[in-house]
């Protein structure tokens, strides 16, 4: 899940309207248009996202063993009240229940999807409500990521996600969220026994070029966030079972 930066133009035709165009929208459309068409990881519906990434689409296919994607776009904004630099973002409603009843749908109309291995992500605003999907249905997850996340959740709220393994990823040079709410969050999740790895990054490049230092996400689709251990996210993400 994300927010949203501008348009996206696929086979002749605009499947991703624009909420938010801005200078991050621009170069996300200039990446995407430097990426072979054999690169897209997440292809949706006209009402929808289409999202590509340098983990070519049949690595992501062996990650994740042959996973089901679903990407659901709100029609205004997930959050109730977000401001970018001047300018308020507001959307209609909290969205929560009806996209864990959405989730909890396509998952019992596709009875082949693995229910303990059922994974979310989500960047910026997204990271919002990835936080908030985790805290209205813990159990229905095996593993987070959560890129640049708009929100700072409660110490009552990381309680109640402490459960779900997450992976945080964030640029300290970020002036659209504040890399706090990641450091913060993954610094109360590491108190308290919580399976939670935190990948901080000072800006983002990618092969040689600078972006908007909120693109951190950038690293999350190419895969880069590596762990201790050597496991980047993607493998990581895979390997986590509820049960």
């Amino acid at each position: 899940m994300g927010d949203s930066a501008t348009r996206i133009k696929h086979e002749g035709k605009y499947i991703y309207e624009s909420l938010l165009p801005n200078k991050l929208g621009l170069q996300i459309i200039e990446k995407l248009e430097n990426i072979a068409s054999d690169h897209i990881i997440i292809a949706c519906t006209p009402t929808a996202g289409y999202i590509k990434s340098t983990v070519s689409e049949e690595d992501a296919q062996k990650i994740f063993d042959t996973p089901y994607v679903l990407a659901p776009q709100t029609p205004t904004f997930w959050m109730k009240s977000f401001f970018v630099g001047k300018r308020e973002l507001v959307g209609e409603k909290d969205y929560t229940p009806d996209l864990v009843n959405l989730i909890k749908t396509y998952i019992r109309e596709n009875p082949e999807i693995d229910k303990n291995r059922i994974y979310i992500g989500g960047c910026s605003m997204g990271g919002y409500q990835t936080f908030k999907t985790l805290v209205y249905a813990p159990d229905l997850f095996a593993a987070a990521f959560i890129t640049c996340p708009a929100y700072m959740p409660s110490t009552e709220e990381l309680n109640t996600v402490k459960d779900t393994p997450i992976w945080l990823v964030h640029a300290s040079d970020d002036t659209t969220v504040p890399v706090s709410n990641s450091r913060e969050s993954f610094k109360y999740l590491k108190s308290i026994g919580a399976d939670v790895v935190y990948t901080e990054y000072k800006d983002v490049v990618i092969d040689g070029n600078k972006y908007d230092p909120h693109g951190s996400y950038f690293y999350t689709l190419h895969n880069s966030p590596i762990n201790d251990n050597g496991i980047n996210i993607f493998q990581w993400i895979a390997s986590k079972k509820r049960y």
